[in-house]
């Protein structure tokens, strides 16, 4: 068996304190923070435990098919514009070559 060590005590933490853990997992960070009170000193005063601000919420499989539809097509329609751009200076130069010689 795998020794609780502090270290992993430590990567639990965020997943404790957002309640996002499993009652196993609860129930291990717990009493391993009855031994460590300078952990648990820090646990109690830190309620995120340095949580990023916005921990991202997996999508549902029809959320991420809508939004890979919509880069799609916002991608195609860029591709479009940059097609016709590209176009749009070739006649210039195009123009501009006759223009200067002439013919």
């Amino acid at each position: 068996m795998t020794k609780i060590t502090r270290n992993i005590i430590i990567d639990l933490m965020p997943l404790y304190l957002a309640g996002e853990a499993s009652q196993d997992t609860r129930e291990l960070v717990e009493e391993y923070l009855k031994n460590d009170k300078e952990l648990a000193k820090m646990a109690k005063e830190s309620t995120t435990f340095n949580l990023p601000e916005d921990v991202p919420v997996p999508l549902e499989k029809d959320q991420a098919l809508q939004l890979y539809i919509e880069g799609k097509r916002q991608m195609t329609i860029r591709m479009a514009i940059i097609g016709i751009f590209i176009i749009i200076v070739m006649l210039f130069l195009g123009a501009m070559v006759i223009f200067v010689t002439g013919g």
